[in-house]
Formats: C-alpha cells, structure tokens, sequence
C-alpha cells in the first residue's frame, strides 16, 4: 500500500480509541450546576453524566449538538488537523505526513498517552511531538473566583455564576508555568433556557446588545474590584 493508505488506515485506529471517562473536578462543578438549573425532574441527562453507568449512554441523551462539547469534558482527545503527501514519480506517495491536536485533560500523563498513541498507530507510523503544553485548571475555590460570581450576582442576583473546564483554551500558558492561577471570565447574560449555555459555547447563541452590555459592566466592575482589594 502507498504511505496514504498506510497513514489513512492508521488513523482510523486512532479514532476507535477508547479514551478513558474522567470527571474532573471543575467538569463536576459545571454539571452539578448545569443539574441545579434544569431543576426537579429536568436534570436527568445531567445527573447521569455524574452517574456510574455507561458514559455512551449518558452523552446519547443530549442532543447530537451538544455531545462534541460534553464528550471533550470528560475524555481526552486526538483530532487530525492535516494530511501532506507527496505523490512519487514512479507511483503512490512514499511519505504521508499528519499533523494531530491531542487535546489532555488536566491529570493525564502525557507521556503515557504518546506512548498509547505511537502503540494504536503501529511500527510503521513515526510520531514526533512537536510542541507539548500541559493541561491545567485553576482552583474552584479561590477568593479570586469567589470575587468574580460575587459581582455576577451583585449585578443579577437572579443568575447561576457556571464554572466550565473549557477544552479549546490556552490563552494562560504563560501565567500557568508561573503558578499563577487563571480564569477565563467572559460574563454574558444568557437566555432562561435550559440549552442556552451550550449553544453558548458551541458558538451558535447571539447575546443581545443588553445582554453583552451587562457583560462589560461586570468585566469592568470585578476590574475595579480586583485593583482595589488584590
């Protein structure tokens, strides 16, 4: 077979990888959240993500929208992002050349993981890490963050402050190998249903000018309060 198919069939390996269900702790602070505004009888999809039963199960209850999100909150994951090869005078390419997002979550180890990774490629397939950025997650309990949910609910004393381990996020690398711990804070006024945090994130929710608006007073506020008090 020519180095495509080799690397095509590869990566159809890498994708039947069973990743490991783990809940961490800020992913467990988002659903119990997310539990305690569905409310009485309406938060059963998300109890069952805090559940013992199969996890396949438990992500199958919520719309296929939503299930990228939640499955990259609980697994780590491996996504290609391109394919080079070259196409050989005498034939099929001889090299082929992918380039992987392994996205980890905080505790896994990552040389662990690349060995599994090389393993599930197979001999034939090279791997070369090409630049590694540990994952991370910054305290729940913290007077930082506390300060934060306070002007939240100074500001709407009606709203549900919702901490989210957010996958796609590096901009704290710097801070993180300082030890300085970081939160991502980007306050929005979302609409009273219960999917809205999701589409949210999932970038498919438009916040009104009201709503954004109060966003940036409440960015503007915990600022304040932030130079004020340290």
């Amino acid at each position: 077979d020519g180095a495509v198919d080799v690397l095509r069939g590869a990566l159809d390996q890498v994708a039947a990888m069973e990743m490991p269900w783990r809940k961490s702790e800020a992913t467990r602070a988002f659903v119990s959240a997310m539990i305690e505004l569905a409310g009485v009888g309406k938060g059963l999809a998300w109890r069952a993500l805090l559940g013992g039963g199969p996890w396949r199960r438990a992500i199958a209850r919520f719309p296929k929208a939503n299930r990228t999100l939640l499955d990259a909150l609980f697994h780590d994951s491996v996504t290609p992002l391109s394919l080079h090869a070259q196409a050989s005078p005498f034939g099929a390419a001889q090299e082929a050349i992918a380039t992987l997002d392994c996205r980890l979550l905080p505790g896994t180890d990552q040389q662990d993981f690349v060995e599994r990774l090389r393993r599930t490629l197979g001999e034939q397939i090279h791997v070369t890490v090409l630049r590694n950025r540990p994952a991370a997650t910054a305290p729940l309990h913290s007077p930082l963050l506390r300060m934060l949910m306070d002007v939240c609910e100074q500001l709407d004393p009606s709203c549900t402050p919702v901490p989210i381990l957010m996958p796609g996020t590096c901009d704290a690398l710097g801070w993180r190998q300082s030890a300085i711990p970081c939160y991502g804070f980007s306050p929005t006024q979302l609409p009273p249903q219960q999917d809205a945090l999701m589409q949210w994130s999932r970038g498919t929710l438009r916040p009104t000018e009201g709503q954004l608006t109060w966003g940036l007073n409440a960015m503007v506020t915990a600022t304040a309060r932030f130079c004020v008090d340290g």
